[in-house]
């Protein structure tokens, strides 16, 4: 596993200086920290401005040649690839749109 993150270098310079104050928070006050995304979750509760979150659209299926998976944990291949649109129907076939 791993988070995934990116942004332009004074974002990234600002997230690093978050994630090892709240990393040494974690750890002073003896709170687990062992998973980073703890960490990451409390960096971007505490400063939203931060952190953009990428959800799923509703009803978003990743298709492939081997399965299909609801699983929403996998969006975010597709957002990536092929955008915001990513999995969502196509309003004039009805179809899905495959990896």
């Amino acid at each position: 596993g791993g988070g995934v993150f990116g942004g332009e270098k004074p974002a990234i310079g600002r997230w690093h200086e978050h994630f090892y104050a709240t990393l040494e928070a974690y750890l002073t006050q003896q709170r687990f920290a062992g998973k980073d995304q703890s960490i990451m979750a409390t960096v971007c509760i505490r400063t939203p401005d931060l952190c953009h979150l990428v959800p799923p659209p509703p009803h978003w299926e990743l298709v492939t040649k081997t399965q299909t998976t609801e699983n929403p944990w996998f969006y975010l291949q597709d957002y990536l690839l092929y955008g915001p649109s990513a999995g969502r129907t196509n309003a004039e076939s009805g179809e899905k749109e495959s990896v």
